[in-house]
C-alpha cells in the first residue's frame, strides 16, 4: 500500500514470517527508498535496519510489516510485530547495530520505530 499527504508519503509491506521472505522485505525496503531519492547511504542504513529487526518480527509472529513515511526530512522504519522481549541481547540501542545507524529508536507497544535525519 502506497499514499501521499502533503509532504508526507508512506508505504507497508506485509510479509509472511518466513525466513526466506526477508530479502524480499528488505527488496522492497530499497525499492521505495530508492523511489523516493533518498541517497544510497540512508538506504544502506535502512535497509540493514530492516534486516536485523524482521528477523526479530518473523522470529515470532505469522507475519510482519515495514512501514516507512518519508516526512520531509526524516524518514521513520517501523516494524512489527515485535515484542520488547524479544529484543534482549539483540542490538538495538545506542551503540549498536539499529541504534549506530539510526538517529532515534523507540520502542512502544508491539513495534519499533526507527527515525532517520535526512541531510539536505
Amino acid at each position: 500500500m502506497s499514499e501521499s499527504h502533503g509532504d508526507a508519503r508512506r508505504c507497508r509491506g506485509e510479509f509472511p514470517a518466513d525466513p526466506s521472505f526477508l530479502v524480499p522485505a528488505r527488496l522492497f525496503t530499497i525499492s521505495v527508498c530508492r523511489t523516493w531519492g533518498l541517497d544510497d547511504e540512508v538506504i544502506a542504513d535502512i535497509r540493514l535496519g530492516v534486516s536485523e529487526l524482521a528477523a526479530v518480527a518473523a522470529a515470532r509472529a505469522e507475519s510482519f510489516s515495514i512501514d516507512l513515511e518519508h516526512l520531509g526530512r526524516e524518514v521513520l522504519l517501523t516494524v512489527a510485530p515485535i515484542d520488547p522481549a524479544d529484543l534482549e541481547g539483540v542490538p538495538v540501542g545506542a551503540g549498536d547495530v539499529v541504534g549506530a545507524l539510526f538517529d532515534r529508536v523507540l520502542i512502544g507497544g508491539d513495534r519499533v520505530v526507527a527515525v532517520v535525519e535526512r541531510q539536505e
